[in-house]
């Protein structure tokens, strides 16, 4: 009977965080670039370890689906059409998003709107006192500020514009951003995605499954939370009313 309160615990804390993952993507819907957490069950160890371990709760940020484009109308901002990311330089090492906004700080370096600068193919894009503008095909070009539409542009280099066989491979950092998971590693051989400027990425959460899915998990958790006080009233039957005659 101790095995069914311990099923049903299980259960409530499943739900609970279930529960919480879908009030995150909720928060997140006007959140430029996110990408909503979706979860599952999973048993952790192997049954034969472990023959009766219960069930967890996972997460793992769903990719297949990517958000509505917010139009900017801006030449500096940035998002991209197809499976990849860009990759940011931060003190914690690369990470990647969906979206930047180009901007040259006062050493010429150039950054996203976060402060961390953009990494092209060869590493840091110094842009001096010009003004980058990038290509479909992640072309960074350097116009002049005071004439950009009559000067011939400078190539500087190419965005870096990271791709990955799975989205497992990646995992949700600091800021919005993501950072490769360990002994994971980027793969080459997929086709680049396209770079598409005045635009940036919307986030992925759509609010009506969302609120659909927050329903089902409220109304398990208060069936795992009715199948517990059952339990407990049955034990408590057993113990002090079965154990008197």
């Amino acid at each position: 009977m101790t095995g069914g309160m311990k099923v049903a615990g299980a259960a409530m804390s499943n739900f609970a965080s279930r529960h919480d993952v879908i009030s995150n993507n909720l928060a997140n819907i006007s959140t430029p670039g996110y990408a909503r957490e979706d979860t599952f069950v999973e048993r952790l160890g192997r049954v034969e370890a472990q023959p009766f371990a219960l069930p967890e709760v996972q997460s793992r940020t769903d990719f297949r689906t990517t958000g509505e484009p917010i139009l900017t109308g801006s030449p500096s901002d940035l998002s991209l059409e197809g499976s990849g990311f860009f990759a940011l330089l931060t003190d914690d090492g690369v990470r990647f998003s969906r979206n930047v906004s180009l901007r040259v700080d006062s050493e010429g370096v150039v950054r996203d709107r976060t402060g961390f600068p953009v990494l092209g193919e060869h590493g840091l894009m110094m842009a001096g006192d010009r003004v980058p503008s990038v290509t479909a095909d992640g072309e960074v070009l350097l116009l002049d500020r005071e004439d950009p539409d009559t000067t011939d542009p400078v190539s500087l280099d190419r965005l870096r514009l990271a791709t990955f066989r799975t989205g497992d491979d990646l995992k949700r950092g600091e800021g919005g951003l993501y950072e490769l998971r360990n002994g994971r590693s980027e793969d080459i051989s997929m086709t680049r995605p396209t770079v598409l400027n005045g635009q940036l990425e919307g986030s992925a959460v759509q609010p009506v499954p969302e609120l659909v899915r927050m329903i089902e998990a409220m109304r398990s958790y208060e069936a795992a939370a009715s199948a517990l006080k059952a339990t407990d009233r049955s034990l408590d039957h057993a113990v002090n009313d079965i154990a008197r005659v």
